[in-house]
């Protein structure tokens, strides 16, 4: 099971790997640029392509299983595409909390109704979280934080800085982690702006959070419905989007994902 994280490294799905089992081995794939070298992935394809290289070292025919979470998904769904083309089979697709690349329509209408959507997403999160309405009175100011974020030249390089810094500007290792991280979701909101998925044929499988913050815009199976010509089987997963992954749900998450692949073989 070759699995992308987005902008995470391959180590954050440690847990997620031992949870599964060892019915199949798992790896995690990542952006080259997460040790701190230059970026040069500023597209979906690029990192793809990149993956299914290392993915050929490791297997190199099919069938093939691919997944990812958030933008990890698009490349994950990528890489099927590309596997496809060069005639290899992919059992499926898998993705987890992630929304099909595209942009939402530049109206007050929609500006509106997404800022509303994640301001009640955040009240409702963190009630979940912390738990009783005594606390609902300190979340106005996470909120707005929320939908008008600081910008700060550490967490928030800008394009300039993705796509043109070089390896003796960011010293590899030495470059704080926090900043890598940061650099990655930079790259990937690029790569997602210039991806435009093509119509897919095979197994897709979404795994979402059955509380969302767009899904109201890209429907139910966050979008993929409109490029997987053989539809998408979609699973629910009580929690929140973005927050499987942690102690709650993601016992509930790994459940559902083995009894799915258990029904591949």
């Amino acid at each position: 099971f070759f699995f992308h994280g987005g902008s995470a490294d391959a180590l954050t799905w440690a847990r997620f790997s031992q949870l599964l089992g060892t019915e199949r081995p798992f790896y995690g794939l990542q952006r080259p640029d997460l040790d701190g070298s230059e970026v040069t992935h500023t597209t979906v394809e690029a990192l793809a392509t990149d993956c299914v290289k290392e993915m050929r070292m490791v297997q190199p025919k099919g069938p093939y299983l691919v997944g990812g979470h958030c933008l990890g998904g698009a490349v994950a769904f990528e890489i099927a595409q590309q596997l496809q083309t060069e005639g290899e089979e992919v059992e499926s697709v898998v993705l987890i909390d992630s929304y099909r690349p595209g942009e939402l329509p530049e109206t007050v209408l929609v500006k509106l109704q997404s800022r509303l959507q994640l301001g009640m997403f955040w009240v409702r999160k963190n009630y979940y979280y912390h738990g009783g309405w005594q606390k609902v009175a300190l979340l106005p100011g996470k909120v707005l934080q929320k939908l008008i974020p600081a910008k700060s030249p550490l967490t928030s390089p800008g394009p300039q800085d993705v796509e043109e810094a070089q390896p003796s500007q960011l010293d590899d290792s030495k470059v704080p982690y926090e900043y890598r991280y940061a650099r990655a979701q930079k790259a990937n909101e690029l790569a997602a702006e210039r991806y435009v998925p093509q119509p897919y044929a095979g197994k897709v499988k979404l795994f979402r959070a059955d509380i969302q913050i767009l899904d109201w815009y890209f429907g139910r199976e966050l979008g993929w419905q409109v490029v997987a010509k053989d539809g998408v089987e979609l699973t629910k997963i009580p929690g929140f989007f973005g927050n499987l992954f942690n102690q709650g749900s993601t016992p509930l998450l790994v459940e559902q994902v083995k009894k799915y692949l258990a029904g591949l073989r």
